[in-house]
């Protein structure tokens, strides 16, 4: 390493060497100092990428372990004497965008008008995965990570994704977690039992909103983590990392990202058929979101802005907010993991709405998507509603909870209690009649159903026998006496006996 204790005076000049030395001699491991030391160059490119080829080279090196071998030494030294991937990443894409400059560009295409919203797509094409903004966030914050940095907590994701996790088993799991003792805990200070929604994974709003309640109440869950039960070791584990800065900066960022982006999302798009956006003009709002989050200069900006990326004002009585706003541990750290994060949604957005933002918005398109929605959350619902019926009465038909959930989706319950006594018994009486006579022609169908089945399952076994019959006299057609022994060894002799 000693090699490459002296830097050059240029970027273009750099090697392997001088990066691993930057690394692990002068910044101790420091992921961020080591990023900010380099983007004080004129010829950096975009820091997500920096930090990507830092981390590669780092990897690289760290696979040799025997450096007593000669062969092994000459490898890893031919590495460090090699160029900085980063600057030939760079030389590549500008030859790649002056040659797609050389080329005509493809027309757009036309495309059809669908529900908007950011949830995971979950068709895959050749080029690339697709990805929500919760993945594609949480990727970006792995990658900022240090990676000898030490994390207790079991999980391929980001620290701030691994806490979120753990604390949900914490919560609501029986066995690895604690659920009681966590309600005994917030009853105790006060907090209501719902602060942390139930964790599913990937949805749009639910991470970023568990981080901001974490930075609000960070000191009283330290205070639970420290003294509560050990859990298998999950709540030791859980205590290390939240109170680790690499994990205290992310839930930060995610709760910032929270409030300025995936909260305002939500209240902007979420809403009921009646007072709906409209699908045009959704459309138009997304691609001035996109306009914003580009034209953000400075991430410690974000902690003293006063509007959100809608551009509406934000409440500075929120409480969380108000938490969010304090300084962050790592100021470095925040403004790299902060970077990446912007850059990771941008990417989502652009590539889930390209062909939106290239269709022409006329009048026409404007009337023909007047009813449609801007969300998915009235299907979901209705998934949610079922399992939760299904779950509390599992021996109930199909049919049974299938009227019950029309019953409160049309709000008939709430259309007969506002009526007169009187009326509403001979509403009632009328119906009885009608009911039981489909009942009974359903109950006559299902049994019709289950007899045709009967039959056809036997018309199979049937079919079955007949073609293993066939098989078996074709294969004693060409088989001679003495041999039935040796082809057929599972034979009972009383049966063989009989044959011969």
């Amino acid at each position: 390493m000693d090699n490459f204790s002296s830097l050059p005076g240029a970027l273009k000049d750099l090697l392997n060497g001088h990066v691993v030395f930057l690394y692990l001699c002068s910044y101790e491991s420091n992921r961020a100092k080591t990023v900010k030391f380099l983007s004080s160059f004129e010829e950096q490119g975009p820091v997500r990428l920096l930090e990507a080829a830092i981390i590669k080279v780092v990897r690289n090196l760290e696979k040799f372990q025997r450096l007593s071998r000669p062969i092994v030494f000459e490898k890893l030294d031919s590495i460090c004497r090699e160029k900085f991937s980063f600057l030939m990443e760079q030389s590549e894409t500008k030859q790649l965008s002056h040659a797609s400059e050389m080329e005509p560009e493809p027309p757009p295409t036309p495309a059809k008008v669908s529900v908007i919203s950011p949830v995971k797509n979950t068709r895959r094409t050749s080029k690339f995965k697709s990805y929500s903004i919760a993945i594609k966030t949480r990727s970006a914050l792995k990658e900022c990570e240090d990676t000898l940095a030490l994390k207790k907590l079991w999980g391929n994701d980001c620290s701030a994704g691994n806490i979120v996790m753990a604390m949900n088993k914490l919560r609501y799991k029986d066995g690895k977690g604690d659920p009681r003792g966590f309600v005994t805990f917030l009853d105790n200070q006060k907090m209501p039992r719902g602060i942390l929604p139930r964790y599913r994974g990937n949805r749009l709003h639910i991470l970023f909103h568990i981080c901001g309640v974490f930075i609000q109440h960070y000191t009283v869950f330290i205070k639970f983590l420290e003294k509560g039960t050990s859990c298998g070791g999950l709540r030791a584990s859980l205590f290390y990392d939240f109170r680790s800065t690499t994990g205290h900066v992310q839930m930060q960022v995610l709760g910032l990202l929270g409030k300025l982006l995936t909260g305002p999302w939500m209240k902007k798009f979420y809403r009921a058929a009646v007072n709906q956006i409209d699908h045009v003009e959704a459309i138009s709002v997304v691609k001035e979101v996109v306009t914003r989050l580009k034209e953000q200069r400075s991430p410690l900006d974000l902690l003293t802005q006063s509007n959100d990326f809608f551009g509406d004002a934000l409440k500075d009585s929120d409480a969380t907010l108000q938490k969010l706003r304090d300084p962050p541990k790592d100021e470095d750290l925040f403004k790299v993991v902060m970077e990446a994060c912007l850059g990771a949604i941008v990417e989502v957005l652009e590539r889930q709405y390209k062909k939106y933002f290239e269709i022409d918005l006329t009048k026409k398109l404007k009337e023909e998507t007047k009813s449609a929605r801007t969300h998915n959350i009235d299907a979901e619902e209705i998934m949610g509603m079922f399992s939760a019926s299904k779950k509390r009465s599992p021996n109930a038909t199909l049919c049974f909870l299938s009227c019950k959930m029309r019953a409160q989706k049309n709000k008939t319950v709430g259309f007969l209690d506002d009526m007169d006594t009187e009326k509403r018994d001979a509403i009632l009486k009328k119906a009885v009649k009608p009911g039981q006579v489909q009942r009974q022609r359903r109950r006559v169908k299902q049994n019709d159903l289950r007899e045709e089945l009967s039959k056809r399952q036997a018309m199979k076994e049937q079919a079955k026998e007949i073609t293993a019959r066939n098989k078996l006299e074709r294969k004693l057609k060409n088989i001679q006496i003495k041999d039935l022994e040796e082809k057929f060894p599972e034979l009972e002799k009383s049966k063989l006996e009989k044959i011969t």
